[in-house]
């Protein structure tokens, strides 16, 4: 009986053994498929650029995905990615730019979002300890030293270009009575809207001492702290003037 049991229970460890395995071979597959992905559309953008050839990447961009609302790039190359938005939020949280599915998603605004909005959010995923695809490269910016030299962004759809600096780099726990609502489209008034960008720069990670002007538009980029939790990392910035 002890001998049976034993076959019984090697067996079915070596199943999970493999099936781990398999599961880890899934998944890591559709992480180099998505980074691909993502290379593939660098690539494409940087050389129209550079044949000055601007408008014509938001053409091919919008050929692919209609969804695609505009281009986010840091200054430093840090990220550069197209951003889309969907009637709801759960799509584009496991399929790529180009529509296939993909674990590591694609970077979207929140589907309440609109251009002229004082407050916008970007979602995207972390892929924690596998590679730099999506929003991954944000949590860097908890260091200071690396947040200096990465807290210019810009979001451009070919038609306009906003400049964005980064003045606050903090963690933002939703299941806490303390959690900043960062689903806020507009505020009741301007008071009200330079307490939460007080607050947000209060909770930072990070030193930022940038002027801003308190009534220019501001935006998240938002990503998971780790799989489990409800803590998010969140990155305001504001746009520049002029």
């Amino acid at each position: 009986m002890r001998e049976w049991l034993w076959k019984i229970t090697s067996a079915a460890s070596l199943i999970l053994f493999v099936c781990g395995l398999l599961q880890s071979h899934h998944e890591t597959n559709l992480i180099k498929r998505a980074e691909n992905t993502e290379k593939h559309l660098e690539k494409r953008i940087f050389e129209k650029e550079e044949a000055n050839d601007e408008e014509d990447v938001f053409t091919q961009l919008r050929d692919i995905n209609p969804d695609f609302r505009a281009l986010l790039e840091f200054e430093s190359s840090l990220i550069r990615l197209p951003v889309v938005q969907a009637d709801d939020n759960s799509w584009y949280l496991n399929h790529l730019f180009d529509g296939s599915e993909g674990m590591t998603g694609t970077l979207f605004f929140d589907m309440q979002c609109e251009k002229d909005d004082e407050l916008r959010v970007i979602y995207g995923h972390s892929v924690f300890g596998k590679g730099e695809t999506m929003f991954t490269p944000l949590h860097q910016l908890r260091s200071q030293e690396f947040f200096e030299d990465n807290r210019i962004f810009t979001l451009r759809d070919g038609e306009t270009e906003e400049v964005y600096e980064i003045i606050s780099v903090f963690i933002n726990d939703e299941a806490s009575m303390n959690a900043l609502d960062t689903r806020i489209r507009s505020f009741i008034s301007q008071n009200d809207k330079e307490a939460f960008i007080q607050e947000a720069a209060d909770r930072s990670l990070v030193h930022a001492d940038t002027a801003y002007d308190p009534q220019a538009k501001a935006l998240i980029l938002q990503t998971c702290m780790d799989l489990e939790s409800l803590e998010r990392l969140c990155v305001l910035a504001v746009m520049k003037q002029g």
